[in-house]
C-alpha cells in the first residue's frame, strides 16, 4: 500500500550572536535577583547557583539545543552553538557567523577561542562540564528534567538573557496560536456530518533504525497536543516521555491520525519509513487504511516556541485544511 505522504516544509528561522558569566551554590530557574552593578552586570540564580552576568551580553554561546532555540526566538545574537542542533531544527543565521562548538559534548578549546561573555545550557545535559565552562566565562544552566519542561526552560532562558518581557511576549504569541487552532478545530467539528471528529485521536511515533518510539504526554509534543485539546489513544496517555517498541507492538501506536517523525533533515528517514510500509502489521493500522499518516520532522520532538509554532502549523495543514 502506498500512502499519500504530506511532507512538511522547512521554515528557516534566523537571528544569532553572543553571551557569557558564572559562580555556584544551589537553586532552580534563572532569575535576576539583584544588581551587582547598576549599569553593566546583574546576578542570576540558576540550577548550579548564582552567577554574575552582563546586562547586555554580546558574545553568547549556546551549549545545547534548548538554549540555542531560546536565544534565536529572542533575537539574541550568538557566536557559538552546536551546528547539529541548529540543523535539526532548520535554524539558520541571517548575516551572522555561528561557530560549531560540537555535540553532544562541546569542545572547551573551541568555546575558549570564541571569547564568550556568557554561556547558556540546561542542567540535564551540561551539568557534568559546568565547572570547566564556568572557568572560561560566566555560565548559566537552566534547570531542566525533560522536553516537557520546554515552556519553563524558555522563560528561564529569557530571564538569564535579561529578556524576560520579550520571552513573555513570545509565549503569549504561542498561546494566541493555540486559541486560534482550537477555534478552527471547533468550527471544523461543527461543520462535520457526524460527531466522530470530537473524539479524533492523534498518535505520534518516531522512527529509529532498530526501534519505534511512541511519544506520551510527558514530552514536548505531548504538552503541545494537550494545549490544543487533541485526544490521544489510551495507550499514549501515560505521564511519561516515551516508550520504545518493536514492530510486533505497532498496534498500540494506532489512532485516527498518525504522525511519523523521521530523520532530522530531509532525506534521512524516508528509507526507514518505506521499509515499514512493506510490513503486513503496518497495513493493519486504522490510520494507514484511512490514509491518515503524515511524515514530520525533528521539531515535533523538541525544543521551544519556534518548534511549537511550527507543530501548530503542521497540525493546521493536516487536520484543518482541505
Amino acid at each position: 500500500m502506498v500512502l499519500p505522504l504530506a511532507m512538511i516544509s522547512s521554515t528557516l528561522i534566523g537571528a544569532c550572536s553572543n553571551l557569557f558569566t558564572n559562580e555556584a551554590t544551589e537553586s532552580t530557574s534563572p532569575s535576576s535577583i539583584e544588581q551587582s552593578s547598576p549599569t553593566t552586570e546583574r546576578v542570576v540564580s540558576h540550577a548550579m547557583g548564582e552567577t554574575i552576568v552582563p546586562n547586555t551580553p554580546q558574545r553568547v554561546v549556546a551549549l545545547e539545543i534548548f538554549t540555542l532555540e531560546g536565544a534565536v526566538a529572542l533575537d539574541v545574537p550568538l557566536v557559538g552553538a552546536p551546528q547539529t542542533a541548529a540543523q535539526a531544527l532548520n535554524l539558520q543565521a541571517q548575516g551572522q557567523t555561528i561557530e560549531d562548538i560540537g555535540w553532544p559534548r562541546p569542545s572547551i578549546e573551541k568555546v575558549v577561542s570564541l571569547e564568550p561573555d556568557l554561556l547558556l545550557g540546561v542542567s540535564h545535559s551540561s551539568e557534568e562540564y559546568y565547572d570547566q565552562m564556568s572557568q572560561v566565562a560566566p555560565t548559566v544552566l537552566v534547570k531542566a528534567e525533560g522536553s516537557s519542561d520546554w515552556k519553563e526552560i524558555f522563560i528561564s532562558v529569557g530571564d538569564a538573557l535579561g529578556k524576560s518581557d520579550a520571552a513573555q511576549r513570545v509565549m503569549a504569541d504561542y498561546e494566541a496560536q493555540v486559541e486560534i487552532f482550537k477555534e478552527r478545530l471547533q468550527a471544523s467539528q461543527n461543520e462535520s456530518d457526524n460527531n466522530q471528529s470530537d473524539e479524533l485521536q492523534i498518535s505520534v511515533i518516531r522512527l529509529f533504525p532498530d526501534r519505534i518510539r511512541i511519544h506520551h504526554r510527558d514530552s514536548f509534543i505531548g504538552v503541545i497536543l494537550d494545549d490544543l485539546g487533541l485526544s490521544r489513544p489510551p495507550e499514549q496517555r501515560a505521564n511519561q516521555h516515551s516508550e520504545d517498541i518493536s514492530l510486533e507492538l505497532i498496534n498500540i501506536a494506532d489512532a485516527d491520525v498518525l504522525f511519523v517523525v523521521i530523520g532530522d533533515r530531509p532525506g534521512t528517514g524516508e528509507a526507514r519509513f518505506e521499509e515499514l510500509q512493506q510490513e503486513p502489521l503496518w497495513g493493519n493500522l486504522t490510520a494507514v487504511q484511512q490514509n491518515q499518516v503524515y511524515l514530520v520532522r525533528y521539531h515535533w520532538t523538541c525544543c521551544g516556541p519556534i518548534a511549537a509554532n511550527r507543530v501548530i502549523d503542521d497540525l493546521s495543514q493536516y487536520l484543518l485544511e482541505e
